[in-house]
């Protein structure tokens, strides 16, 4: 595991080198929900929106996902990064994706 999240008050997510994040409820004694899964290489970050049910992780493939946990099917939106190497500020590309994912579901 490289990095643990809180998503509220019950749930945590983490992010590892197996490729994965992982929704974990610790209020049941840390019972592993859902595996988040689709990165081609290890996840160098993890990060949850303070007030919407929303998760980012990134990964060494170069691509961030966005994770919507705001309805009960979630869905997750796939964004590619064309630096080389990167160490970007995830909370801040969770809230521009977060406005570029409210601004196309518009249309």
């Amino acid at each position: 595991m490289i990095g643990c999240q809180w998503l509220d008050d019950e749930l945590a997510v983490t992010a590892s080198w197996d490729r994965s994040a992982n929704l974990y409820n610790v209020e049941t004694g840390g019972t592993l929900l859902q595996t988040l899964a689709g990165h081609d290489h290890e996840l160098t970050h993890v990060a949850c929106h303070p007030t919407m049910r929303l998760v980012a992780t990134s990964s060494v493939d170069t691509t961030f996902r966005l994770w919507d946990f705001r309805e009960t099917i979630h869905s997750v939106s796939v964004f590619q990064v064309r630096l080389g190497k990167f160490d970007l500020n995830l909370e801040s590309f969770l809230i521009l994706a977060m406005r570029e994912t409210m601004i196309s579901s518009k249309f």
